[in-house]
């Protein structure tokens, strides 16, 4: 399994935990190449930005995304 899509997965497993969705999105950042890090910015938005908008905001640019 390639990192974005255990990124994806591992995330919908905390995203109960707002500490551990976070800690994992700044995982996410360090980890993913700038392709994969694009494409994981457009899921994060589409799947949790209703649930967590304020730690998305915090470290996605949805401009770029």
């Amino acid at each position: 399994m390639e990192m974005l899509e255990h990124q994806k997965v591992v995330l919908r497993n905390v995203s109960s935990n707002k500490v551990l969705f976070e800690n994992e999105i700044k995982k996410s950042i360090k980890w993913l190449n700038k392709i994969d890090l694009m494409q994981f910015s457009r899921w994060l938005i589409a799947n949790f930005n209703d649930k967590y908008p304020d730690i998305i905001s915090k470290y996605i640019d949805k401009t770029a995304a």
